[in-house]
């Protein structure tokens, strides 16, 4: 293969991942215009998968950018009238903006000379625009259910009659729960009480599934874990299963009624067995794990966890579980991270204050085996101020600091005195 042949093929092949990144736009973009026009609330669209790289706010909705295979527009529903013939018309939209498109570029680009680029764009847009239409308007449901293709939803609207619009108008609840639990509101501040919205169709598992986990987001604990124990065990597809398992977990762990620990722990398992690729479900099981002992594995999980789009309340809950499984396994270093992070979110100041108590031990035995000096005085690490390392010193100054005024009756506490150099009990800590 020649140069110019592989400059030919890149060419090529920047030009088809352009024309699918245009087409991924304009996809979500007609989504989210039609749900504007029909009275579906918009508060989040995202292009692409994994990690966003861009973020930003436009007309209300929140746009997040990644890689350039797909999207999704969620849908925050106001209201049931007509909702089934609205939901409809914008699952529509998206796959008929990519032959309208590709339809636009046929004939815009008619007259394009055979071999320029102007051709090359006209084929790239033309073929990917039917060829999206076409996988889009198929009826396709992936990971036991986790992705559903246009087509699908448009089959489960033309199947579920007033319940798929009930459970739309569900779904949409719990987006603006959501949403609030992320923006640090507490339970009840808004006024907008769970019981408000009418009764619960029972014999739904979806809409039990949706509304339990509503209530996690607006604190009320004890009707999530009866409206999630009373969705499981209905016929559901994987996906729905899964989600309803690893949140009644999660509301376990939040809530530890009577013998929780036992059922969070077949409830995380199952879920995560049922959808493994779930990213998600790794804090729930491993906090479940941490809190039965199995520190290994659950401080594995809780380590590989995201937590950039957490909410503040359930970071912090991740990580305290995360920290007390590094210093039950003696890693200082691991568990002085997770606190250091706790403070960085701004975490409730019991949590930090605990944390701190349970890593003080650690932080003298360290600090006497490893930092002391010929002239029994600490030799810190070098460090600039700002970096972590400086953190890590300050945090040790401080539990020394505190380990001192403490130690009644502990041999240890003239030493470490003298070893921060003659510091006065009685005087500031160290921050």
């Amino acid at each position: 293969m020649t140069m110019g042949d592989f400059l030919g093929i890149l060419s090529v092949t920047l030009l088809v991942f352009a024309a699918g990144a245009v087409h991924v736009v304009v996809h979500e973009v007609a989504h989210a215009l039609a749900a504007r026009m029909t009275g579906i609330g918009v508060p989040e669209v995202t292009m692409g998968a994994g990690k966003a790289w861009l973020r930003f706010r436009l007309f209300g909705t929140v746009v997040k950018v990644g890689g350039f295979n797909g999207g999704v527009t969620q849908l925050e529903p106001r209201s049931e009238a007509g909702l089934r013939c609205r939901l409809a018309a914008v699952t529509a939209a998206g796959p008929l903006s990519n032959l309208a498109l590709a339809l636009v570029s046929w004939l815009l680009l008619a007259g394009a000379s055979a071999g320029s680029l102007a051709e090359l764009v006209r084929w790239a847009l033309v073929v990917l625009g039917v060829l999206i239409t076409v996988v889009n308007l198929l009826p396709l449901t992936l990971q036991g259910g986790a992705v559903r293709s246009d087509g699908a939803l448009l089959l489960s609207l033309a199947r579920g009659g007033r319940r798929s619009a009930r459970q739309a108008l569900a779904a949409g609840r719990l987006s603006v729960a959501m949403r609030r639990h992320a923006a640090g509101e507490l339970p009840g501040e808004s006024g907008n009480r769970p019981g408000d919205e009418g009764p619960i169709d029972r014999s739904d598992p979806v809409i039990l599934g949706v509304e339990g986990t509503r209530r996690i987001f607006t604190g009320e604990l004890d009707q999530a874990v009866a409206l999630l124990r009373e969705a499981a065990p209905l016929p559901q597809d994987d996906h729905t299963r899964a989600m309803t398992l690893n949140n009644l977990a999660w509301a376990l762990l939040l809530s530890r009624p009577d013998g929780w620990l036992l059922e969070a722990d077949q409830t995380s398992a199952e879920a995560l067995r049922l959808q493994p690729w779930e990213k998600t479900f790794d804090s729930t099981r491993g906090c479940v794990l941490v809190e039965l002992g199995e520190l290994v594995e659950g401080r594995d999980l809780l380590r590989q966890c995201d937590l950039d789009e957490a909410a503040s309340r359930d970071r912090a809950f991740v990580l305290d579980h995360l920290l007390r499984a590094e210093a039950r396994m003696g890693n200082l270093y691991g568990a002085r991270a997770a606190l250091l992070q706790l403070i960085a979110d701004g975490a409730d100041e019991h949590i930090v204050i605990t944390s701190r108590a349970l890593l003080r031990p650690m932080e003298v035995e360290h600090a006497l085996s490893s930092l002391l000096g010929p002239d029994g005085r600490f030799v810190w690490p070098e460090h600039r101020e700002g970096d972590e390392i400086s953190w890590h010193v300050a945090e040790m100054r401080s539990a020394l600091t505190a380990f001192v005024r403490e130690s009644d009756g502990d041999p240890r506490g003239d030493q470490v005195r003298v070893a921060l150099g003659g510091l006065n009990p009685a005087g500031p800590a160290t921050s």
